[in-house]
């Protein structure tokens, strides 16, 4: 097999379409390119996707990057990072009290280590990196690219359970699987694969002291039911316009934050309490991230944000689009505009139809630091949740 139409493809993104490539210097560009050339006829899928990776982290933009999951085969293990920690959800363990623990070491490596040599291959700031990379653990060929690689063809896993201390599992590299029946393109950074939402925006009544208004995605391929679930979400929160609310944007990736406005322009208009908070978490992202910026300049009321810092900063590349890999199954997400969500200023990138809606959010960072740990996952609390309330009843 040779990719050589795969690296034509990113060879026109990265030196020709993605704008964010126009701030790296060519002299970092080229090696990488002549890198992937010449694993193109190796037949190592693995290694070239990896090389291609890398490529992609060089803007160090968040939406430019190369998403492996549809061209590699993984370990049956789910790992995502929560909190601080990377923790072991679920997958082929050979325990159930395994699941929704903290992963220590992979074949002796602590996980960390292993993750540092990894940032070069993984896109955007620190909290989006952690956000995307924790697949890594589960692929064998980036076990090995990083220093966690296995000689036997088993993996050994250490994990710290809350309550049950030290334990260890390992998992077979001859039982890989697709890497989409634990990862989505999407991550949520939920314990479970997370599967198509059923509800846009949910509304749920916290006592007496708020409305819990769930966003998980603005990425929604039904031309109305976004609108109108916001819509809906509107109408329950207008019904006691004097009550506090939380919107909680964890986990969601964004999409078109155009198709939020109307949310924003009511609640601006005719919500009428005093205060108002925002879970967000690094996976928060793109036009979620957006939405937290107009939402705080133009609501009424004290609003604090609550949570880990956002998958991005408020100034990034983003638009552009997603092209797939032919021959090797991965995709390139690239970006084609400017968004500075911190000064609120547009530049000649900018959509035209997102410059009337631009605003000076500032860095964005939570007010109150609140993370969710392996303790609370397994007691089904939810801190960043507690401390909203808390905030709301002053």
């Amino acid at each position: 097999m040779s990719f050589s139409s795969d690296t034509d493809i990113i060879e026109d993104i990265v030196l020709r379409r993605d704008a964010a490539f126009a701030v790296v210097d060519q002299r970092r560009i080229t090696p990488k390119l002549d890198v992937l050339r010449t694993l193109e006829d190796r037949a190592d899928i693995d290694a070239y996707v990896l090389a291609a990776m890398e490529l992609m982290a060089l803007p160090g933009n968040g939406h430019t990057r190369l998403i492996p999951n549809a061209a590699i085969n993984i370990l049956p293990v789910r790992i995502v990072a929560i909190g601080s920690s990377f923790v072991v959800t679920n997958g082929a363990m050979e325990a159930a009290a395994n699941r929704n623990t903290k992963l220590i070491a992979v074949n002796g490596v602590p996980v960390e280590e292993m993750f540092n040599r990894a940032r070069t291959h993984l896109a955007g700031v620190p909290a989006r990196q952690k956000a995307v990379g924790a697949i890594l653990f589960a692929w064998p060929a980036a076990l090995r690219a990083f220093g966690a690689g296995s000689q036997t063809g088993r993996v050994t896993y250490s994990v710290n359970t809350p309550g049950c201390g030290y334990a260890e599992f390992a998992l077979d590299e001859k039982d890989c699987v697709r890497a989409g029946l634990y990862y989505p393109d999407r991550e949520h950074g939920v314990p479970q694969h997370p599967k198509q939402k059923d509800a846009w925006a949910i509304c749920t009544k916290s006592g007496t002291a708020a409305i819990h208004v769930r966003l998980p995605d603005f990425h929604c391929p039904d031309s109305d039911a976004l609108e109108s679930d916001l819509s809906r979400a509107a109408d329950t929160i207008l019904d006691e316009p004097d009550i506090g609310l939380v919107f909680d944007l964890r986990g969601n990736r964004g999409g078109d934050f155009l198709r939020t406005i109307g949310l924003i322009d009511t609640l601006a208009a005719r919500w009428r309490g005093e205060r108002y908070a925002i879970l967000v978490d690094k996976f928060t992202f793109s036009a979620a991230i957006v939405f937290v910026a107009i939402l705080k300049r133009r609501l009424r009321g004290s609003g604090q944000l609550i949570g880990e810092p956002m998958g991005d900063g408020t100034r990034f590349y983003a638009e552009g689009g997603t092209r797939e890999l032919p021959q090797s199954g991965a995709a390139v997400r690239y970006s084609t505009a400017y968004h500075d969500w911190h000064d609120g200023r547009a530049a000649p990138s900018t959509p035209s139809d997102i410059v009337p809606h631009l605003v000076a959010a500032g860095g964005l960072m939570p007010d109150r630091s609140v993370e969710i740990t392996v303790s609370d996952l397994q007691s089904g609390s939810d801190p960043p949740l507690a401390a909203a309330l808390e905030y709301l009843r002053g």
